[in-house]
């Protein structure tokens, strides 16, 4: 059996938490509101939670949710109500932010309220003045629900059609590609998967995120047995996340890496495994495009956001 690297001597300050507790501590949520002082509450109640806050004016949220990619945002609402009328609908109609849930408060909690709440395209409301508790419990429950399902709705299609695809995935690597590897990552956890990550523990989305346990880490080499590891798993379900072709090549050879994953391709399609292999698209080496020939499915990551080159 290969053995997992240990977390405490590989990967720089380790997390250890149960799936609970990362959704509090890794949740990014964005909070516009024009009033100082209601926007200072909302993210001293979601600070002490500790959650990760960012917060803005409703001006500025549709571009830093675009280059930020929370986890859920919370518009405050304006005195002026027009000025809230396009977010949510600007939001779910831009490729990278449409699977972004978004909150809004309302003057009060009537069903004019909740009618706001749908001709804005928002997920949820809350209505003012609302207490901590009943925010904290929105936010959890719109975040775990949207966890289930984000990185399929980013991509625009129903939950499951990944489920034991073997998957190439694109990406550019001045976009923020990491986030919506993350994404994949939480999706297939909250859903029963534990995570296989084979990386040589240099990539962004390793270093920046805390991790739960349910996430085992394998050394990249120019000798991993990917086969041994299935094999060795085979009793539990798991995600393999190969991070990433390009270091392979550098390790090896284009040719090598072609036939071998042509070969663990075969493997994972038997055994049922749900795969992501990562591949930095900004390398034009001529050879590239037979290592695209090993993957029936394939995805793209660009500044533009997610998008499904082919998917069978």
């Amino acid at each position: 059996m290969i053995t997992p690297i240990q977390n405490e001597t590989k990967i720089p300050h380790p997390f250890y938490f149960n799936w609970e507790e990362v959704t509090s501590n890794c949740s990014r949520i964005m909070v516009a509101n024009q009033e100082t002082d209601s926007l200072e509450l909302v993210k001293l109640i979601l600070d002490d939670k500790g959650y990760q806050v960012l917060t803005t004016s409703l001006d500025q949220v549709l571009q830093k949710a675009e280059n930020e990619l929370p986890d859920l945002i919370f518009l405050g609402f304006p005195s002026n109500e027009s000025t809230l009328l396009d977010i949510p609908k600007k939001l779910k109609s831009n490729q990278k932010t449409k699977h972004i849930p978004t909150i809004i408060s309302t003057p009060q909690d009537t069903s004019e309220s909740r009618k706001l709440s749908e001709k804005l395209n928002a997920d949820g409301y809350l209505p003012e003045p609302f207490t901590a508790e009943l925010l904290l419990s929105t936010v959890k429950s719109q975040i775990n629900h949207n966890r289930r399902v984000r990185f399929h709705k980013q991509l625009g299609i129903q939950y499951g059609r990944l489920y034991g695809k073997n998957v190439l995935f694109e990406f550019d690597p001045f976009s923020n590609y990491h986030m919506t590897v993350r994404d994949f990552i939480f999706e297939n956890i909250s859903n029963g998967d534990d995570i296989i990550v084979v990386t040589p523990f240099t990539k962004n989305f390793v270093k920046d995120f805390p991790y739960p346990k349910n996430i085992k880490f394998f050394d990249l080499t120019s000798d991993i047995m990917i086969s041994q590891i299935v094999e060795d798993y085979s009793q539990g379900l798991f995600t393999l996340i190969f991070d990433n072709i390009n270091h392979f090549v550098g390790l090896t050879s284009w040719a090598h890496v072609s036939k071998y994953l042509s070969d663990i391709n075969n493997i994972l399609l038997k055994s049922g495994v749900t795969s992501l292999f990562l591949l930095d698209q900004t390398n034009n080496n001529k050879n590239i495009n037979s290592i695209r020939n090993n993957f029936r499915n394939h995805l793209s990551y660009t500044k533009n956001g997610l998008n499904i080159i082919k998917l069978i």
